[in-house]
């Protein structure tokens, strides 16, 4: 069984960026530009409090016609979060993600928020995973059969 630990832990980058729930939107749009990234924590005194995607700014803030400038993080957050444990089944992840319609799960361990995997981390691990075993199997037939003659 392929954890979620083991995905995180196969991440190029763990790097997570975050803003307060106070800070405007604009601050969001700035990092996600900079960082190159799709979402941004929403942490106050060290707490996850929510999240925001891309998808989040777009919807709620640029196609209402709203002013990134004078929209609060807190007003378009995700904030009822549904949380992995690092210990939880790759595959009920992307599951829950794909029923739920969510591209982000924050991932806890115990009550300690420890990373985000995203719906791409699980999809790029499992094929990895998977084209590894193919290779190992590839390379097992081929044994077999110059043992065969």
């Amino acid at each position: 069984m392929t954890t979620v630990k083991d995905c995180l832990s196969s991440k190029s980058s763990h790097k997570l960026y975050s803003v307060a729930s106070s800070d405007y939107v604009l601050k969001v749009l700035e990092l996600m530009r900079d960082h190159h990234i799709r979402l941004v924590l929403v942490m106050d005194a060290g707490k996850l409090e929510g999240i925001i995607s891309q998808g989040d700014c777009i919807a709620k803030v640029l196609l209402p016609g709203l002013s990134a400038k004078e929209v609060l993080a807190k007003e378009i957050m995700t904030s009822n979060l549904i949380y992995a444990a690092e210990t939880d089944d790759l595959d009920s992840c992307m599951q829950t993600m794909i029923s739920k319609r969510i591209h982000y799960l924050p991932v806890k361990n115990e009550d300690e928020f420890i990373g985000v995997l995203s719906i791409g981390d699980a999809i790029r691990h499992t094929f990895n995973e998977k084209t590894s075993q193919i290779g190992s199997l590839e390379r097992q037939i081929k044994e077999w059969d110059n043992s065969q003659h």
